[in-house]
C-alpha cells in the first residue's frame, strides 16, 4: 500500500484492486491531483478507513478475498460520508445490482475507463465528500416520532401499466403510508405535478420505453428528495449503470418479487427521505449525469420543464 503523505491538504482517494496493472495506472492518474491511496486487499482497505479519512473510494468489483460491492457496503458502515465508486464490467450484472441496493454506491466505472472522464467525476465527488464531511457534524438524523410523522404524511406511487404492482405495495406498506397507481408517464407527470411524493415506484415494461427511462433519470434532478425505487423483470446491467450515473435510482428490483425485501426498501426509501429533507446539503451526493440516450432525454427535458412550471426550482 502507498503511504498517504498527510503534507498536502489535498482530497484523499483510496483505490482498491488486485491488478497491479490497474493500480498503477490510477495512480499515475491521480497522484497530481490527490492524495492517492492505494491497495490489493480489501480488509486492509477497510482497516485503512478505520484509521484515516478518506474522500472518495474507488474499488475493483472482482478481486479474490472480497469482492468490490462487499467491500462498499462495509465501507458504507466504517466511513458514511466517503464517497463509493465501484470499476466494473457490463457482464457482472448480480454485482451491479448489489452495488445499487447494499453499497449505494455514487457512480458505476466502466472498463476500460477514459481518463478525462475519470477525473471530472473525481473532481465532482471530491468536492461533495469534502463539503459532506466538513457538514457531517451538523447532519441531523430523524428521530423514531419523526419518521412515523412523515411515514404517516408520505405518498408513494405506482408507476405500472400491468397493475400488478399496485395490490402488493398496499398489502406491504398502505397501513403506514398512502398508496396511489398510475398506468403511464403522462399521468405519472400530472400526479407529481400536484402532490408531493416521498417514494416512487417505476415497474419497468417488459421492453423498456425511452418515456419510462427518460422519467425515471429526471425525477432526482425534478425531485431530488424523492427516493425512487425500479422493478424490472431481469437485471440488464448496462440499464441498472445508467439508471445509477443518469438517475441516482435508490433500489433496483428484479422479479420475482421478494416482498421481505420489497417492504424493507419501501420503508426505509422514507427514512432516507427525512434525512434528506433534515439534511439538504446531502442532496449533492445525488447529482445525476446528463442523459446520454437521445429519446430518453428529449422525454426528460419535456417533463422536467413540466415539473420546473409547478415547484418554481
Amino acid at each position: 500500500m502507498e503511504a498517504l503523505k498527510n503534507t498536502q491538504k489535498k482530497p484523499v482517494v483510496l483505490a482498491v484492486d488486485d491488478e497491479r496493472l490497474v493500480l498503477s495506472a490510477l495512480r499515475r492518474l491521480l497522484k497530481p491531483y490527490y492524495n492517492i491511496l492505494t491497495t490489493d486487499n480489501g480488509e486492509e482497505a477497510l482497516n485503512l478507513l478505520r484509521k484515516i479519512h478518506v474522500d472518495v473510494i474507488i474499488s475493483d468489483q472482482r478481486m479474490p478475498n472480497m469482492m468490490g460491492t462487499e467491500l462498499l457496503a462495509k465501507a458504507k458502515t466504517i466511513s458514511p460520508f466517503s464517497i463509493r465508486l465501484l470499476l466494473t464490467g457490463y457482464s457482472d450484472s448480480d454485482a451491479i445490482e448489489g452495488a445499487i441496493n447494499d453499497a449505494e454506491i455514487f457512480r458505476f466505472i466502466s472498463k476500460p475507463w477514459k481518463n478525462q472522464e475519470v477525473l471530472d467525476l473525481l473532481k465532482k465527488t471530491t468536492r461533495i465528500a469534502q463539503n459532506n464531511y466538513q457538514r457531517h457534524t451538523t447532519r441531523q438524523l430523524p428521530t423514531k416520532e419523526e419518521v412515523e410523522q412523515v411515514k404517516a404524511q408520505s405518498k408513494c406511487l405506482i408507476l405500472d401499466d400491468s397493475q400488478k404492482v399496485y395490490p402488493l405495495v398496499k398489502q406491504l406498506v398502505g397501513k403506514h403510508i398512502t398508496i396511489n397507481h398510475v398506468s403511464d408517464t403522462s399521468k405519472a407527470i400530472d400526479y407529481l405535478a400536484k402532490t408531493r411524493c416521498s417514494v416512487m415506484v417505476v415497474a419497468l415494461s417488459k421492453h423498456y420505453s425511452d418515456n419510462e427511462l427518460g422519467l425515471t433519470k429526471v425525477l432526482k434532478k425534478s425531485l431530488p428528495t424523492l427516493m425512487i425505487i425500479v422493478i424490472a423483470k431481469s437485471s440488464d446491467s448496462s440499464q441498472m449503470i445508467n439508471l445509477i450515473n443518469e438517475g441516482q435510482i435508490y433500489r433496483y428490483i428484479t422479479r420475482p418479487l421478494r416482498l421481505a425485501s420489497l417492504k424493507m426498501y419501501l420503508l426505509s426509501a422514507i427514512r432516507y427521505h427525512t434525512i434528506l429533507k433534515k439534511n439538504p446539503h446531502l442532496i449533492r451526493q445525488h447529482e445525476v449525469e446528463t442523459i446520454k440516450h437521445n429519446e430518453q432525454r428529449k422525454f426528460a427535458e419535456r417533463a422536467y420543464a413540466t415539473l420546473k412550471k409547478i415547484f418554481r426550482f
